[in-house]
């Protein structure tokens, strides 16, 4: 069955996106929504995780006039130079007529379409966000009782299957009871979480020592494999509520 997709106004997309992932309540450095404006109409949109010379390339190549992302080219800066590698980006939209919007912690911490929200359920683990250790929703916490074995194996089956672990002393051979995760690069909330079990994108060299010192066994399955899930589920939503055409773009990044 062919479904009949609808034209949509750009500002119109934009003011339900914003809405819907309540950035006026969200304070970051982060530029949420709307980027770089090259066409008023909207009528097929690309999602991916990151806006990169890759993905503007592919949404072209579908004929996609809009590109929704998790991570935009504006991150605060002002009066930033339209050159080099960001200005050859910015160029390539303009030229074909590309639309970028991106919403960045707005789609970590959402409890439906969010980064977060989403890893539990594809983990099949029930957690609500404790806004005592971070607004919104950055960090959930699972109060569950499982192996560390059965949640590598759960998180190489639905997440990625490169993931790696730095083992608690604390964990090994045991039950877990408490598991926390943060998509993308969590690392800094260890002390916060403490968790038996944090589970991230990325971490630093800093974050070995904590963890250690925590008793927490650290669990990094790749800064983009964690954040593709609510993209994805945004996608979906902009389908089901919007009834806009939209394909996600699959830029795979090992990190």
């Amino acid at each position: 069955m062919i479904k009949n997709y609808l034209n949509m106004e750009l500002k119109d997309l934009v003011s339900s996106l914003n809405a819907y992932l309540n950035i006026a309540h969200i304070c970051e450095s982060a530029i949420n929504g709307l980027q770089v404006k090259a066409h008023p109409h909207v009528k097929h949109i690309a999602l991916a995780v990151s806006a990169n010379m890759r993905t503007i390339e592919t949404a072209r190549t579908i004929n996609a006039d809009t590109l929704i992302v998790h991570h935009g080219l504006y991150w605060g800066k002002e009066n930033l130079p339209i050159s080099g590698i960001f200005g050859q980006r910015i160029q390539a939209l303009l030229k074909n007529n590309i639309n970028l919007i991106a919403y960045h912690l707005p789609l970590d911490v959402h409890p439906i379409v969010g980064n977060n929200a989403q890893l539990g359920l594809l983990l099949n683990l029930t957690a609500t966000p404790d806004p005592s250790i971070t607004p919104h929703g950055l960090l959930y916490r699972s109060q569950t009782t499982t192996t560390l074995e059965f949640l590598l194996k759960s998180i190489a089956h639905s997440i990625n299957p490169h993931v790696k672990y730095y083992p608690s002393d604390k964990v090994m051979n045991k039950e877990i009871n408490t598991i926390a995760w943060c998509s993308g690069a969590g690392g800094d909330l260890i002390e916060q979480a403490g968790a038996q079990c944090l589970i991230t994108g990325e971490i630093a060299e800093r974050h070995f020592d904590l963890a250690k010192e925590m008793g927490t066994t650290l669990i990094t399955a790749g800064h983009y494999a964690t954040e593709r899930c609510g993209i994805q589920r945004l996608g979906l939503w902009i389908e089901e509520t919007l009834n806009v055409k939209t394909t996600f773009i699959e830029s795979e990044s090992p990190l």
